[in-house]
């Protein structure tokens, strides 16, 4: 019996997690050798302690509902936020199983105590970025090497009109008119070679309605996986700027190209102390070529080089 509970102790000594057996009256009758480590205190000042004395009154507070619940006979498994006393706040898991004696009797209850406080700052931050990506105001998907969509965030689904479940049954060709299924072998082999790339496409809604957008996509491999993370922008908005734009320039130049009034645009340019010393030839229309006997190469130069007397 000595041999078998001296095999226990060196098991639970050498584990890297915290076990202890609490009696009745909420006071250690064991700990193993973690505990020295978590609290800095030798394991022999453990014994006969209250819980509340070595936890501290924050800590206590926490889990005293839980303690009276395995007192009570209750086995409980569940994590918690615990501001330790000397050992400072850490997120752990525990288990709480009940020791009874033959007559069904509640004796005390075993303890099994985990650290995840790296593990649960780990998962929240992965809960972060991906509720980060969701809710972008970007559209963003992940496509697999084949074009098959894997991921797609909120906005992508809605600007396309298609629910979450009906978008991981595409792929690119289904909504990008500008990237049918031959040339998608192309763009991945450019992908993966380059790593990122930006460029303008268009993308069709479920409805078949037909935007621009600009997309960049990025090459991404995790573990044997390769995926396309691309990130889709509406730009009608933007066209519609630069189709405006355009028209204005059209009818600029067609009013200087074909005003009889000789104009010239020119760059003014001064010395050292703002004095304005020559000018520079940007553009001229034909009645100024007309009119001044001069001719498009003047373009570039100044009235000086032009005109050196």
């Amino acid at each position: 019996i000595r041999d078998s509970e001296a095999r226990l102790r060196l098991m639970a000594d050498s584990l890297p997690v915290l076990i202890s057996y609490v009696d009745r009256n909420q006071c250690y009758q064991f700990n193993n050798d973690a505990y020295e480590t978590w609290f800095d205190m030798p394991k022999s000042e453990f014994a006969g302690r209250h819980v509340r004395d070595v936890l501290g009154e924050e800590a206590y507070a926490v889990l005293a509902g839980n303690i009276a619940a395995a007192l009570s006979g209750k086995q409980l498994s569940f994590d918690s936020a615990i501001p330790y006393k000397g050992a400072g706040t850490r997120i752990i898991h525990i288990d709480y199983v009940p020791h009874r004696d033959n007559a069904g009797a509640v004796l005390g209850f075993y303890a099994l105590i985990r650290d995840i406080t790296e593990r649960k700052r780990s998962q929240l931050l992965m809960e972060m970025m991906k509720f980060s990506m969701d809710h972008m105001a970007d559209k963003v998907t992940w496509v697999t090497s084949d074009a098959k969509v894997v991921y797609a965030n909120i906005a992508a689904c809605e600007s396309l009109g298609y629910t979450m479940e009906e978008m991981m049954k595409l792929s690119i060709p289904d909504f990008d008119p500008d990237f049918p299924a031959e040339v998608w072998p192309k763009h991945w082999e450019e992908l993966r070679k380059y790593g990122s790339h930006t460029f303008e496409s268009r993308h069709r809604t479920k409805t078949g309605e037909i935007y621009p957008v600009e997309v960049s996509v990025n090459y991404m491999r995790f573990g044997d996986e390769e995926y396309n993370c691309g990130f889709a922008r509406d730009i009608t908005k933007r066209k519609q700027a630069e189709s405006l734009i355009r028209q204005s320039e059209e009818k600029y130049r067609l009013l200087f190209d074909n005003m009889t009034t000789g104009f010239a645009l020119n760059e003014v340019i001064c010395d050292d102390r703002g004095k304005v010393v020559d000018y520079r030839f940007l553009e001229i229309n034909p009645a100024y070529k007309k009119i001044t006997g001069l001719k498009s190469d003047i373009i570039g130069k100044t009235v000086l080089e032009v005109l050196p007397g």
